[in-house]
């Protein structure tokens, strides 16, 4: 699976594994916002929540860093990932194209199990529900 990015395909997966009957369980949501910051300015990513029960969503930020989106209730997993992709030329295979990622934020918060981000949303309106996320190398 070279030139495929490992968190992609983590993220396929979790999607298989939570996302599958995610349209059954029918959680309640509650907005949930905030803002994500690094040492740098970064170009995009997402911040990615996982329920206790597995559902999944994302939550996509720009480069102001801001996010909003509604999110199960409760107890919830956070990992964040800001990723770019180019293409150049492959060099051992002549008219074939090779992805390259760049990733442009610490690899451990691309994960739930190294990120350390936990976050309990809790029933309310807009504002309610605020996660700053200041990730730190």
């Amino acid at each position: 699976m070279k030139g495929r990015s490992p968190f992609l395909i983590a993220l396929a997966g979790l999607c298989l594994a939570g996302c599958s009957k995610s349209a059954e369980r029918n959680l309640p949501k509650a907005p949930v916002s905030g803002t994500v910051s690094y040492s740098k300015p970064l170009p995009q990513g997402e911040v990615v929540f996982q329920h206790s029960s597995g559902e999944l969503v994302v939550a996509k930020f720009g480069p102001d860093g801001k996010y909003k989106q509604d999110v199960p209730i409760g107890p919830n997993k956070v990992m964040v990932r800001s990723q770019t992709s180019s293409t150049q030329e492959n060099q051992q295979r002549a008219g074939m194209q090779m992805e390259i990622f760049t990733n442009h934020a610490p690899l451990k918060y691309a994960n739930f199990g190294t990120s350390n981000l936990e976050y309990t949303v809790k029933e309310g309106k807009e504002g309610d529900n605020t996660f700053d996320v200041k990730m730190v190398d």
